[in-house]
């Protein structure tokens, strides 16, 4: 009645979905990199940086350790593997490593 399901059966979006969460079943927390971009309200000071609209945040940790540094206060968080660097014209600040 049930089959066993692959991930050919489904979509690329849920393809995609799936291959991260079962990557970040492998990889630790505090070994991946996320890159956080943040709105016109959201400025933070941390580790005597100033991090704001105009840079991306990278954060060594998943989206725990992002909720742990900024709180809700932030506008996109993205694992490493969907970051594109074309968006960075958007941030002339560019990275601050956190």
């Amino acid at each position: 009645m049930f089959g066993i399901t692959t991930l050919k059966d489904f979509g690329e979006s849920a393809r995609r979905y799936y291959r991260l969460k079962i990557n970040s079943l492998f990889i630790k927390g505090d070994d991946m990199k996320t890159y956080v971009t943040f709105g016109y309200d959201h400025t933070h000071i941390v580790n005597g940086k100033t991090i704001d609209k105009d840079c991306v945040a990278i954060v060594n940790g998943d989206r725990e350790k992002v909720f742990e540094l900024f709180g809700p206060k932030f506008c996109f968080e993205y694992p490493e593997e969907r970051w594109d660097d074309k968006k960075m014209k958007y941030y002339p600040r560019g990275y601050v490593d956190v």
